[in-house]
């Protein structure tokens, strides 16, 4: 259950803003004494002084909080930092429920100049548990949710959810990031295009790269970028359903776009410097050494980590027919080892890594 974090600056402070997945049944009175019982520890090791001055249940607008307040001090060089923070638990959305903090600080001799702005700030605060009207099936999976309207089989989120799972199995810190950015999988209805999808439709009346519209069948699947968190795959595309009415999705793997479009995301999403570093570099290489000319996966850095992703989890053929993750470590070690440290060595079932044709 990932933790989400925001931390920015006031003119006069600072605030930070939290979430954390909880284990059901946590009551706000008993996360809200585990935060208390943390608070001391959360701040300096060597503080001089710590002292919590208030702690108690309020109502704001018909919802139950915990308001804490406490001052502390660093060294006798620093000024002493008067803190508030509420704290709440709640559902933002089916699934496990989540503790949410926002907290505040600032200079004790700020306080009585901006006390009443910092209550204003902080009562404000409130946590939306409805989900968008679009979607009203999800599936929490590391933090991040698989996600559908109701027309989509529920047999599409299991397998999605099983897909996310194995996909997220490897680095800690890209797991974290995933649920932290909202970095969710949403499924197309098989009768629908990729636009009826909320986070798609400013798309409508628009063609990718390669000239297809995004209002067609011709167009299953979409990754993350920074600013759209949620990837998406095609019903049909995750449960091989109606080949025949669908020929554009005559994949030889079922779980090839949810693959595909997901290592999009975590490549967009939560790669490091490091990582972007290493993957130019590899893509540059394959330029320079002029493998797969004129493919898809040599079109930009992107494609060329989605398909090697695919070609890792045994789902694809673009890097040749019968290519498995033994071809991947025998031929592009480098390669390989990159994708190993990012998905730890994970498998998907032999079921979705069967051929179909």
């Amino acid at each position: 259950m990932g933790e989400g974090r925001y931390d920015g600056s006031l003119p006069w402070g600072r605030i930070h803003i939290a979430s954390l997945g909880l284990s059901d049944g946590v009551t706000l009175a008993q996360y809200s004494a585990r935060v208390r019982d943390n608070l001391e520890r959360e701040w300096w090791p060597m503080r001089s002084l710590f002292e919590i001055t208030s702690f108690q249940e309020k109502r704001i607008d018909g919802e139950d909080f915990y308001a804490i307040t406490y001052r502390v001090q660093e060294s006798p060089e620093y000024c002493v930092v008067d803190v508030a923070e509420l704290v709440t638990v709640a559902n933002a959305l089916p699934g496990p429920q989540r503790g949410f903090r926002i907290r505040i600080w600032m200079c004790e001799d700020q306080a009585p100049n901006y006390g009443s702005e910092r209550a204003q700030i902080l009562e404000s605060f409130r946590v939306s548990t409805a989900p968008a009207a679009y979607y009203t099936q999800f599936l929490n999976v590391k933090g991040v949710h698989v996600k559908a309207t109701g027309k989509v089989d529920p047999n599409a989120l299991l397998v999605a959810g099983e897909i996310v799972d194995v996909m997220l199995s490897g680095r800690g810190d890209i797991a974290s990031c995933m649920a932290n950015v909202g970095g969710d999988l949403a499924i197309v209805p098989k009768d629908e295009h990729i636009t009826t999808l909320p986070e798609y439709s400013w798309l409508k009346g628009s063609s990718d790269f390669t000239g297809r519209t995004y209002e067609s069948f011709l167009i299953r699947g979409l990754g993350a970028a920074i600013g759209n968190p949620v990837s998406s795959a095609s019903e049909e595309s995750i449960l091989s359903l109606d080949v025949d009415k669908y020929p554009h999705n005559r994949f030889p793997f079922d779980a090839l776009i949810a693959v595909h479009e997901y290592a999009h995301g975590i490549q967009n999403l939560c790669f490091t410097q490091g990582d972007h570093d290493k993957w130019n570099a590899f893509y540059a290489s394959a330029q320079q050494a002029g493998i797969f000319p004129g493919t898809h996966m040599m079109n930009d850095v992107m494609e060329f980590f989605a398909v090697f992703s695919t070609a890792y989890f045994e789902v694809t053929d673009e890097i040749g027919r019968g290519a498995d993750r033994s071809t991947v470590e025998r031929e592009y070690p480098d390669i390989f080892e990159s994708l190993e440290e990012i998905y730890g060595g994970a498998e998907l079932p032999p079921e979705l890594r069967k051929r179909k044709y």
